[in-house]
């Protein structure tokens, strides 16, 4: 019985290489655009209440000059009167655009409105709750900070009575934000309206713990 001969295989390694390469740049381009506009971000804090907790994870928007904020946004920034924690770094706040440019904002009873009209706020905790220390509502002033911010949050972060009727005009440029959990107001409530142009990102989508999986720009009026 004749064998047939096996025809050598050979593999031509400057073509292949030169694959590897294209793939490889082509996943840096791919890794860069991703970085260029997305981060991972992690939450802050307790003040978001039941929406996320402190230690979630979420795939976040990266914000530039041409920004224009929805309602229902949960942003990420540093505050126009900068805190640091208790470690000297300064603290980076996360919580949810409810007043717009030019809106007037109004709280009572436990219920918010917009020029007027009552805003459905499913997301919204108005009960009391303990924050904890690590907490960016526990933190202290920086150095350069004006004390203007220290006495709003020792009146306001544990005394912030949401019956009694309270109203604010976003003015041009800026915008106002609440926590989820309303009963503390480390917030607009105390600091006062947010530029746009603090705004670092915007959370999309939270990714962990996987039982909580969910868009996060998502919310209607």
């Amino acid at each position: 019985m004749k064998v047939k001969p096996v025809k050598a295989m050979y593999i031509d390694y400057p073509s292949l290489t030169e694959e590897l390469r294209t793939i490889f740049q082509a996943y840096l381009l791919i890794l860069l655009l991703i970085t260029s506009f997305f981060t991972i971000s992690t939450g802050i804090g307790t003040s978001m209440g039941s929406t996320f907790g402190h230690g979630d994870l979420m795939f976040s928007l990266n914000t530039g000059k041409t920004y224009s904020p929805i309602r229902g946004d949960i942003v990420a920034f540093i505050p126009p009167m900068v805190v640091c924690s208790k470690n000297g770094n300064v603290v980076q706040f996360q919580k949810r655009v409810i007043g717009l440019p030019g809106d007037r904002v109004e709280i009572q009873d436990n219920r918010t409105f917009i020029n007027g009209v009552e805003l459905k706020e499913s997301y919204a905790e108005w009960d009391a709750y303990t924050l904890p220390e690590d907490d960016p509502s526990s933190a202290i002033l920086c150095d350069n900070t004006d004390v203007a911010y220290e006495n709003a949050m020792s009146n306001c972060v544990f005394g912030c009575d949401p019956s009694v009727r309270r109203s604010w005009t976003v003015p041009a440029g800026n915008v106002f934000v609440m926590g989820d959990g309303r009963y503390g107001c480390a917030d607009s409530r105390a600091f006062g309206f947010v530029p746009i142009e603090n705004i670092e990102y915007v959370n999309l989508l939270q990714f962990w713990p996987l039982n909580r999986i969910r868009f996060l720009r998502n919310q209607t009026y």
